[in-house]
């Protein structure tokens, strides 16, 4: 399951009774929002995600290589927010947004140790979605949670914003049943995770 939050409407109208009051709690404080180059964001967000991940004890899944940072955050079709308390940097979004298609997309986050006091990504993704809204963009897409069950805290999150949801779907094709079968062999515990590319870590 994934959320979006439809930009032709009131943002406010959307969140939910507890999101509203964070986001107004957030828009009382001192709490900064910027859109930022690529040579900021290149020297902030990459360790913010990685503490980030540190904390939430994630898998080696969500934890990305410098080449591919520098290759993300440098993508024309991303937009690097960061929020900031006293100048120092607290949290931070990439979004991939496409005018043309009029949907932005929360594609990757990260926010640091004890920030939650300050809301502050919840205060990012309420400003970004009111910039993206500004801008004509249509829908302002946050994807789903860390896995599949419902009370997963990343979908509890999202949907704060927005009871508009759809479901996500993935699927994949073998074209190389031979070699796929010999690769198998060759590397059974990579192969054990059921991930279909496990032959490229």
């Amino acid at each position: 399951e994934t959320v979006h939050v439809d930009l032709a409407k009131g943002l406010f109208d959307q969140y939910q009774t507890r999101r509203r009051t964070d986001v107004r709690r957030f828009l009382e404080s001192k709490v900064s929002v910027e859109r930022v180059s690529f040579e900021v964001m290149s020297g902030v967000f990459p360790k913010l995600y990685k503490h980030n991940m540190d904390q939430l004890a994630a898998t080696r899944d969500y934890y990305f290589s410098e080449s591919y940072f520098d290759r993300l955050l440098r993508f024309g079709g991303a937009e690097n927010w960061l929020a900031y308390s006293a100048r120092q940097p607290i949290a931070g979004a990439v979004i991939l947004a496409s005018a043309r298609a009029g949907v932005a997309e929360y594609f990757l986050g990260a926010k640091a140790e004890g920030s939650e006091h300050q809301r502050a990504m919840i205060g990012l993704v309420h400003l970004v979605a009111h910039h993206y809204q500004t801008s004509s963009f249509r829908y302002f897409y946050l994807g789903g949670g860390r896995g599949v069950d419902p009370k997963d805290s990343l979908l509890f999150f999202k949907k704060g914003f927005s009871s508009l949801t759809g479901r996500y779907q993935i699927g994949s094709r073998v074209y190389d049943p031979e070699s796929y079968a010999r690769l198998k062999q060759m590397l059974p515990a990579k192969a054990a995770t059921g991930r279909v590319l496990f032959y490229k870590d």
